[in-house]
């Protein structure tokens, strides 16, 4: 419940001010009434209230589905990551990554050690930036760290998408 308020409260924060701000600002400059500030107000709360409430709900709902289990302020966050350990080496990792479903749609791009991936835009996000750091071991694993974040540097809730995004890719190169 706790972590729950803790998003509701920075969306509602977030979108009560920009859009409260931006009522209070076209109706001080081309508004003649004088409790333009009131109103801008009870604007911006009330849109806050509201976006707060069904953003929160749903990212909370989508991350569950994914998770199953106690929710962490990691999980709800719009910047995911995950470190584990592959039998694959990059070039398996790159090859798989060409062939599978969906990130053989994915626009990839290679440099040294790591694997650069952008997604497009989805009823869920305007897209992600995804970049997989790879580095061999002596052991002939490789010790793989994935970086999972939005386009859009404002996204305040992803519906669970870059979670989604570093659990694929975790399934996807351990297996």
């Amino acid at each position: 419940m706790k972590l729950a308020f803790r998003l509701f409260l920075k969306i509602f924060l977030f979108m009560g001010f920009a859009y409260g701000g931006m009522h209070a600002l076209v109706f001080y400059f081309f508004s003649n009434e004088e409790e333009w500030l009131l109103r801008s107000l009870v604007l911006g709360l009330g849109f806050g209230l509201m976006m707060g409430l069904f953003l929160t709900y749903k990212q909370m709902r989508e991350v569950k589905k994914l998770r199953g289990k106690e929710l962490t302020q990691e999980d709800l966050s719009v910047h995911q990551l995950t470190h584990f350990q592959s039998a694959l080496t990059k070039e398996e990792m790159l090859a798989k990554l060409q062939n599978n479903y969906p990130s053989k749609d994915w626009k990839l791009t290679e440099n040294g050690s790591h694997i650069r991936l952008k997604t497009t835009y989805s009823w869920k996000s305007f897209g992600e930036k995804i970049q997989i750091k790879v580095e061999q071991l002596q052991n002939g694993f490789s010790d793989v760290i994935v970086v999972s974040k939005p386009l859009g540097w404002i996204t305040l809730a992803d519906y669970g998408k870059n979670l989604e995004n570093i659990l694929y890719l975790k399934h996807l190169l351990t297996a």
